[in-house]
């Protein structure tokens, strides 16, 4: 009696055993998730610290516009001036202009699409070729598309409108005063 008791000690033994490894393998499996999930976030935190943040204006630019045509003619050359004013490096810059109102619009630029490679903090001016004069009556929009990543290719991209305004005609001048309105400006993560 004494072996066969010893033998039921045994058995209940090794199902304890395997029920307490099984629970401990399961409790191993979710601390690895987790952990997986933690490393997860904080490399996408990583790679959100370093943020490149470009922003555009458009400036007319009245010298050259004066010294060519011999007068000045609003719109006619202009600068796209690209920034960055986050903290890092914008690498692999695409850049891409467009008239958006070309039906409509009293003037045409070339569209433009090149690629501009890295753009630190300094400041980036972009001359425009010499607008198209067209006969139409409503002001021009330029949309500025600008495509780029950070150092972990981590993509984003920033989405600029703008409107010629031109005002009054100052005294002594032939052309009224112009300048581009920001009409809006989307910054976005891609991924």
């Amino acid at each position: 009696m004494y072996v066969f008791a010893r033998a039921d000690v045994l058995m209940n033994a090794d199902i304890v055993t395997a029920i307490a490894t099984a629970v401990l393998a399961i409790i191993t499996g979710f601390y690895a998730w987790f952990t997986f999930k933690i490393l997860k976030e904080a490399k996408n935190s990583r790679e959100l610290q370093l943020l490149p943040v470009l922003r555009c204006e458009i400036n007319c630019d009245l010298k050259t516009s004066e010294r060519v045509s011999g007068g000045y003619n609003p719109g006619e050359f202009n600068i796209v001036i690209i920034q960055n004013v986050g903290n890092a490096a914008a690498i692999k810059t695409d850049l891409k202009i467009d008239t958006i109102n070309p039906q409509v619009s009293i003037w045409n630029i070339t569209p433009v699409e090149r690629y501009i490679g890295t753009i630190g903090i300094e400041q980036l001016p972009f001359p425009l070729d010499k607008a198209i004069w067209t006969r139409n009556q409503e002001q021009p929009k330029i949309r500025v598309d600008l495509n780029y990543s950070n150092p972990f290719e981590k993509k984003f991209k920033t989405l600029a409108v703008f409107e010629l305004e031109t005002g009054i005609v100052p005294p002594g001048q032939l052309w009224p005063e112009s300048n581009w309105k920001k009409i809006s400006e989307d910054i976005t993560i891609e991924n």
